[in-house]
């Protein structure tokens, strides 16, 4: 269909009056009543447990065991030293290094002035 044809313009009336779908500036978006119409339910939003574990499949065994020590201690910061022994690691180490620069990356863990936290992102959808 042509967005400028008639027949767009009279579904499109229907929608927005039967309140199927809401219009803001260019933007569209359905409503409620429109997803009911549809017989669609949203899927909640992942929680924090979904987005660890669907992280913690992906990472190196270190790399897990260094997210785990951080979610523990949030929302504590611990020293890069710490972080290190925990894991036996050393803190000035490459794997060590390329461990946290891929959580901090996935926005797993922050770090700031040598003291490391778990990413505050995990846990928007709650606790663990």
């Amino acid at each position: 269909m042509k967005i400028t044809g008639g027949t767009f313009g009279t579904y499109f009336s229907v929608l927005k009056r039967e309140a199927l779908i809401e219009q803001s500036g260019n933007e569209l978006t359905i409503t409620e009543r429109g997803l009911d119409f549809l017989g669609v339910t949203p899927a909640a939003p992942p929680t924090t447990r979904d987005v660890l574990a669907m992280y913690r499949s992906r990472l190196k065994a270190g790399a897990r065991r260094m997210l785990d020590l951080l979610v523990d201690a949030y929302p504590g910061w611990i020293t890069r030293e710490e972080l290190a022994a925990a894991v036996e690691m050393e803190p000035t180490g490459g794997t060590f290094g390329t461990y946290l620069g891929h959580l901090r990356r996935n926005g797993l863990a922050e770090v700031e002035d040598g003291k490391v936290r778990a990413g505050e992102a995990l846990f928007l959808g709650g606790s663990v």
